[in-house]
């Protein structure tokens, strides 16, 4: 999987491509694009941020893709083994004229490796209400 530092300018796919459709002014911001070449914060999130996370990853995938990223991080991924530890598509989480875009492997780098994301995604994901 490619790596994008936290809040960064969002690029992996091109604007023509972008579901859903972003408004003129909308920023697009990484959040999760995590690689085993580069350190991430890790600590406790908010156990409702959890929640929150697991719902968008189970009702608002989207950017879905060919094939899989596996995680770099557990072993059985890098021995081939592919579970619940690889992604196919993003989540999407708005706030204001944010969207913040993540890989929909952000889900198990909070649970399984203690990733901490930024905490205005954190609050953006709490504050979120899907449609």
């Amino acid at each position: 999987m490619s790596y994008f530092p936290d809040l960064t300018e969002y690029t992996y796919f091109s604007r023509q491509r972008q579901y859903p459709p972003v408004p003129g002014e909308t920023e697009l911001i990484n959040v999760g694009w995590l690689d085993i070449e580069h350190e991430f914060t890790t600590g406790e999130v908010p156990a409702e941020f959890v929640v929150k996370l697991k719902y968008l990853l189970d009702h608002h995938r989207t950017m879905h893709t060919r094939g899989w990223h596996e995680c770099p991080y557990c072993e059985e991924a890098k021995a081939g083994y592919i579970k619940e530890n690889s992604g196919t598509a993003e989540i999407r989480v708005p706030s204001g004229n944010i969207l913040y875009c993540c890989p929909e492997l952000i889900y198990h780098y909070v649970l399984e490796h203690g990733y901490k994301p930024p905490q205005e995604f954190i609050d953006a994901t709490l504050n979120y209400t899907p449609e």
